[in-house]
């Protein structure tokens, strides 16, 4: 686990992590505990259709040159926006700084450059909003893709994100098909996002996804979040 200083209070918390980790659980969780405690917030799902940051309308351009750009862009809008709201609210995103952004651009084999340069970008925009990131990590990504994500997710859901794997651009020049496809797309993926974490300014906590919902990680993301936005 890594744990960094807070600082001054929070206005953002970021949730990331592979498919199945517990980003959405986890998030709602923290929702409803801060309004519990008096503080208000706003958790935003990661498919929300009037999504203020990543919409759909900016995902279908993933496969267009510029994707990073367009995303640090509306990184950009929203922060603006959530600074001129009078009444200080904590917001609550989720698989929207990694998965609705650097998710494409390894899928579309982005550069190296253009995949590192979008982290900095987006932190010099938030940092008016002092952003903390909850990291739900894997010790085995591929045991985790092949079983616990089945389980979580149910094989519905994974057979779509399966063969959705195998049709992206990364999938075909590989040659890979099916599981080999999920597994070594979202392995690249997870390893591309430990980079980025690793370099990253923001305060992080990282924690297990295969222990994610349970209480005991809740009550290490608890008090956690509560010291990151000053209550």
């Amino acid at each position: 686990m890594k744990r960094t200083e807070h600082g001054a209070p929070s206005r953002l918390i970021l949730i990331e992590g592979l498919p199945g980790s517990g980003k959405t659980s986890l998030a709602q969780w923290l929702c409803e505990t801060l309004e519990a405690r008096g503080t208000s917030a706003t958790w935003v799902p990661e498919l929300q259709r009037d999504h203020p940051v990543i919409d759909k309308a900016t995902m279908r351009t993933a496969r267009d040159p510029g994707y990073a750009d367009r995303c640090i862009a509306r990184w950009q809008a929203f922060a603006t926006r959530v600074q001129a709201v009078d009444s200080p609210q904590v917001f609550i995103l989720e698989a929207c700084l990694f998965q609705g952004t650097i998710r494409f651009l390894v899928e579309y084999e982005r550069a190296a450059r253009e995949i590192d340069s979008y982290l900095p970008a987006v932190e010099q925009c938030l940092a008016p909003l002092r952003p903390h990131l909850v990291y739900l990590v894997q010790t085995d990504p591929g045991a985790y893709l092949r079983d616990e994500i089945v389980r979580r997710k149910g094989a519905d859901i994974v057979s779509r994100i399966t063969t959705y794997s195998a049709t992206t651009p990364y999938a075909v020049a590989r040659g890979l098909e099916g599981t080999e496809a999920l597994a070594s797309l979202y392995a690249s993926y997870r390893s591309v996002c430990d980079r980025l974490v690793a370099r990253s300014s923001l305060p992080v906590l990282e924690l297990d996804a295969v222990r994610s919902h349970e209480a005991r990680v809740r009550d290490e993301v608890g008090p956690w979040v509560a010291a990151a936005i000053g209550a």
